[in-house]
């Protein structure tokens, strides 16, 4: 027994190696709380560590100081209340424990405010960031709406004067076409009045020559004998009535004519001019939304076109004023609706009744052509048609020509189109072509 009380132990309390101990010692720590079940002991002659509360020896002394402590504690307690003192007393370890508890909350409530602090930072950080790239993104649309506002005034401007430019060029261009026409009128009425001042004194000179020969006929009658007056009055009769009838001929025949002819160029000519100031009046209408008065005007242009036709139809087609390029109805590309299978709907009959318009269209383009010498190409439109023969609308679908003189003239003829009654709405895309 006196070996076994000779053992001596090691004890590790809080990493603090205490020792060498005999059991008798070992248990007064525990008795007195210094040792408790989450420390470690050793054997002298082991250089391992056993945790406390996995040794059964020691178990029942752990247990046995606890009921030693808590009864001691409770009766302290009571002792304490009965004499007023104070109730809540921590011991060592329980005020080591809640000093450890609070520094450890105090602790988390400083990283949980660092937190905190570092959240609102980088929140004030974000706000500050999105309010200076929204005043970047404020300032940067400001100044695209002022470049913008510029572009736009900048084109408005050149457009402007282009269109004005446009404008002094085609008036200077129909002052000059119209200075040249009146000049070739005025040389034709020139050359026609020497012709005929010309001709009137061929004439007076065979008038002169008959008299002369009337005189010379009447002193050779005196001369001659009875039987050769009958010849001689023959022959004053037959140079009577051939004068006669030459001055007459000459001026029905002839002058009359010319100068109607000349009337009728005239004529042609002044046509021409108004049908072409008509179709300047139809795209302003157009290009202003105006309907009824793009009609009237289209109209206007229509009569127009069928009095020249009227006119040219007795002039001959060498001493008609020619037109620049062809214009032409290339023909009926698509038809569809309820209406597509009716033969009002065919290709012959829609090309029937748009070639009323194309007066407007040949004027516009030829005008044009004289503007820009190598214009060609075609337009494409489509036209909506009523039940009625109505046109209720109609576009242009595409255009290779580039003009939107001549793409705005095809549209208004379209517009103006007439056709036979069929049995429903038909859409139309129909084809015109322009060649120089």
């Amino acid at each position: 027994m006196a070996d076994k009380e000779e053992v001596k132990l090691y004890l590790r309390i809080d990493g603090v190696e205490e020792g060498p101990l005999t059991v008798a010692e070992v248990k007064e720590w525990i008795d007195e709380g210094k040792f408790h079940r989450t420390d470690y002991l050793r054997t002298e002659d082991t250089k391992a560590w056993v945790k406390a509360e996995n040794l059964v020896h020691l178990k029942a002394l752990f247990d046995e100081a606890r009921e030693k402590r808590e009864r001691g504690a409770f009766a302290s307690w009571l002792e304490a209340v009965r004499e007023g003192r104070p109730a809540m007393v921590l011991s060592t370890v329980g005020r080591a424990e809640e000093e450890k508890r609070i520094a450890e909350e105090r602790e988390a409530l400083a990283q949980e405010r660092a937190e905190l602090e570092e959240q609102e930072k980088q929140v004030r950080e974000q706000l500050e960031s999105g309010i200076a790239e929204r005043e970047e993104d404020l300032k940067r649309l400001e100044k695209e709406r002022e470049e913008e506002r510029q572009r736009l005034t900048a084109e408005r401007d050149e457009e402007v004067k282009r269109l004005a430019a446009e404008r002094e060029a085609e008036r200077a261009r129909l002052i000059a076409q119209y200075e040249k026409e009146l000049q070739t009128a005025q040389e034709e009425r020139d050359s026609e009045v020497t012709r005929l001042a010309s001709e009137r004194e061929r004439l007076d000179a065979e008038r002169t020559r008959l008299a002369e020969e009337e005189a010379e006929l009447a002193s050779m009658g005196k001369t001659i004998r009875r039987r050769r007056r009958l010849p001689l009055i023959i022959s004053a009769i037959i140079v009577g009535v051939l004068l006669a009838v030459t001055i007459p001929s000459y001026y029905f025949f002839i002058y009359k004519p010319r100068q109607e002819l000349q009337d009728r160029l005239t004529k042609i000519s002044a046509l021409e001019k108004r049908i072409a100031s008509l179709t300047d009046q139809l795209e302003e209408a157009l290009r202003a939304g105006d309907v009824a008065k793009a009609e009237e005007i289209a109209e206007e242009i229509e009569k127009a076109r069928i009095e020249k036709e009227k006119l040219a139809e007795e002039v001959p087609e060498e001493r008609m004023p020619t037109s620049r390029g062809k214009a032409k109805l290339a023909g009926l590309l698509r038809a569809e609706g309820p209406g597509a299978e009716d033969s009002a709907r065919s290709g012959g009959a829609i090309t029937s009744g748009l070639s009323g318009g194309m007066g407007g269209v040949r004027s516009t383009y030829s005008r044009e052509l004289g503007r820009n010498p190598g214009l060609e190409g075609h337009v494409i439109v489509s036209i909506k048609v009523a039940a009625n023969g109505s046109v209720t609308n109609a576009h242009v679908v595409s255009s290779t020509i580039g003009n939107s003189a001549v793409e705005s003239a095809v549209t208004a003829a379209a517009r103006r189109a007439r056709f036979r009654p069929a049995g429903g709405d038909t859409s139309l895309t129909y084809k015109f072509d322009f060649s120089p």
